[in-house]
């Protein structure tokens, strides 16, 4: 059985899709949902707040600079793709990891 991965390694960094929930309880990973990550946010998609929300949470869990963070997809969606610019094989290691753990902080 092939298990596909929510992400596509690019030639500069890592292309990622997400399903975001904006105005949850609390930020955090909360597992799968298809073939997405999905993501707990607590400010609300409102002017935009959510979006910076989810760069500032990629920004320190890739220990990557929010700069290197980019949306390509789904700036008014919960269904999202986010481009990291960056060292692959670090942005790789860190959602393997998320991947094979059971996302304890759901």
């Amino acid at each position: 059985m092939v298990i596909s991965r929510p992400y596509l390694i690019q030639e500069n960094g890592i292309r990622i899709a997400l399903h975001v929930l904006p105005g949850s309880s609390k930020t955090a990973w909360a597992g799968l949902y298809g073939d997405r990550l999905k993501l707990k946010l607590t400010e609300k998609a409102i002017d935009g707040a959510a979006n910076n929300a989810l760069i500032a949470f990629l920004s320190k869990f890739l220990d990557q600079p929010k700069s290197s963070i980019t949306i390509l997809r789904g700036h008014t969606n919960k269904d999202k793709t986010v481009f990291v610019a960056g060292n692959t094989k670090s942005i790789m290691e860190k959602l393997d990891e998320l991947l094979a753990s059971d996302y304890p902080n759901a």
